[in-house]
């Protein structure tokens, strides 16, 4: 997302900035379509071969605890990083977050209804809608403001910065809603729906007449 925004407003860039990007475009197309295609490839394995035995063994709630400090860690690396090599040593590490996803979606269903579970998701469709529509905005305008020529500080990496800053703040509602909100199967199962009445006993012995 940043390439295009880069290509279509060519910004001002400080030092050492503009020299990224430039190697950037250079790069055989074949070779970053190679790079995207190993980082799901070990992606996807890290999510089948961890998260099933990781939840089976620490619990869903110390997963995604791990999940989420990997990302947060992964990010910093990934800000601090100057050299292609450091990105491609980053992410095996930063792979590992990939169980963060398949945990919290076991916490979320261990706490709504059955009857729930298609409003839990489209809410974390809509979430995921409203995160996808403002992250590439406050995130190249983030970037943007660390690396003109008249930033205050020049620093490529600042994106990395704030998603790790979010990353983190988001683990306070998380910790909130675990101590707060009881699994279902602790609460007796779903309440009763208040607009269908209870069946009489009088009713009952009329549907079991022939």
């Amino acid at each position: 997302a940043l390439g295009d925004w880069v290509v279509a407003t060519q910004p001002q860039f400080g030092p050492g900035v503009a020299e990224r990007f430039t190697a950037a475009q250079a790069m055989d197309p074949a070779r970053a379509a190679a790079g995207r295609v190993m980082r799901q490839t070990i992606r996807t394995r890290v999510q089948g071969l961890l998260v099933g035995r990781m939840i089976k063994r620490f619990g869903a709630t110390r997963t995604v605890i791990f999940g989420f400090t990997v990302s947060i860690l992964a990010f910093i690396g990934y800000a601090f990083a100057f050299k292609g090599w450091m990105m491609l040593a980053i992410l095996p590490f930063a792979s590992l977050g990939g169980v963060l996803g398949p945990a919290m979606n076991q916490i979320m269903s261990a706490r709504v209804a059955r009857n729930a579970q298609g409003e839990m998701q489209g809410a974390m469709a809509s979430v995921q809608a409203l995160t996808n529509m403002a992250s590439p905005l406050v995130m190249t305008q983030t970037f943007f403001y660390f690396t003109h020529s008249e930033a205050p500080v020049h620093f490529a990496g600042a994106s990395f910065v704030l998603a790790a800053i979010i990353a983190t703040l988001s683990l306070i509602p998380l910790i909130i809603g675990l101590r707060t909100v009881p699994k279902v199967a602790e609460t007796g199962g779903p309440p009763p729906d208040p607009e269908q009445a209870p069946i009489t006993a009088g009713e009952q012995a009329a549907a079991a007449t022939p």
